[in-house]
């Protein structure tokens, strides 16, 4: 299963400089069915290098930690495990970095001192518009794919 092909539980690593931050992620996405945390990491080298071995559904990624930040980390992964959703964690003041790696293509942001339900909500929000956008384009391709002699060359689906 790679990470563009989500069956059972969504697979996620966890990267931030902070035990704590993690810990209570880790246990608010395992509380629920549809997570399962699989790796963590507290800089970005040591997160690129769990993203590379477990391809997961979904990386959350802290902007600022040591080493390397989150801004640096965020093409390695997205090269690492280009199915992997990506979203910044950030903190009341890193508003403008977290727009900044979504220009860079994470896939979201959200802040840290928001309350968990909260939090799960908006990573199940994210979670859901990319998969929305991967079901739409290969819908797209579809049609090419069913050209032929099946439906006279038209590229027409039948009812």
């Amino acid at each position: 299963m790679d990470a563009g092909d989500p069956v059972g539980p969504a697979r996620v690593v966890l990267i931030d400089d902070s035990e704590d931050i993690r810990d209570v992620l880790r246990l608010a996405l395992e509380r629920e069915d549809e997570f399962e945390v699989v790796a963590e990491a507290a800089d970005g080298q040591a997160g690129i290098d769990v993203v590379s071995a477990h391809k997961p559904h979904l990386v959350l990624l802290d902007l600022a930690m040591p080493l390397m930040d989150g801004l640096q980390a965020l093409p390695h992964i997205r090269q690492a495990s280009p199915g992997s959703v990506v979203v910044m964690l950030t903190g009341l003041s890193e508003t403008a970095a977290a727009v900044s790696a979504v220009e860079q293509g994470a896939h979201g942001y959200i802040r840290k001192g928001a309350a968990v339900p909260e939090l799960l909500e908006q990573i199940r929000e994210v979670l859901e518009v990319r998969l929305a956008s991967r079901s739409r384009a290969l819908l797209r391709r579809a049609p090419a794919d069913t050209q032929g002699a099946d439906h006279g060359g038209q590229g027409q689906r039948p009812d």
